[in-house]
């Protein structure tokens, strides 16, 4: 099991597996049921929170969290970007991606901003380049998106399709 989906499974033990009035089910993706849902959800990396209601998806999130900020992510709207020209406001910033070749949220990341025609550096994060990025914003995982806009930088580590 990967460290972060182990790190997420300590945090939910503590609060016996409920989550803001939700009981939390946990799932292990190497399992019949797991596999399925990987892919009938198209989810390349741990740990994916699945946020059902009426039976459908309606949230999922990509990448480990602390319990509070997941609680904020559950409750986003998951169409909150849809008919949005998202594109514009970064057409004259730069957008950092740090991460390894070898890291499906990277990979599924790169991917999202190629589908969206976002520009992007991608920067290893085993380089020195990335190193620094790593260390400044104390990322303890990848993706690292680091948004340069007007000499400020922002920064997100995981996963998003939340960025705009």
């Amino acid at each position: 099991m990967c460290p972060f989906s182990n790190k997420l499974k300590e945090d939910l033990i503590l609060t016996s597996y409920h989550l803001n009035g939700q009981q939390i089910k946990m799932i292990n993706f190497e399992s019949t049921q797991g596999k399925s849902l990987r892919s009938k959800f198209n989810i390349d990396g741990t740990p994916a929170i699945i946020k059902f209601k009426n039976n459908k998806p309606n949230n999922i999130i990509l990448g480990y969290f602390k319990l509070d900020e997941l609680v904020k992510k559950l409750n986003e709207n998951e169409n909150k970007n849809e008919n949005k020209n998202e594109n514009e406001n970064f057409q004259n910033n730069e957008i950092l991606l740090i991460g390894s070749n070898s890291c499906g949220f990277c990979t599924r990341q790169k991917k999202f901003f190629e589908d969206k025609n976002i520009k992007y550096k991608w920067i290893n994060s085993s380089d020195p380049e990335g190193i620094k990025y790593m260390e400044k914003y104390k990322s303890n995982g990848v993706p690292l998106i680091v948004i340069i806009k007007d000499g400020n930088e922002t920064h997100n580590i995981g996963y998003t399709e939340n960025l705009f």
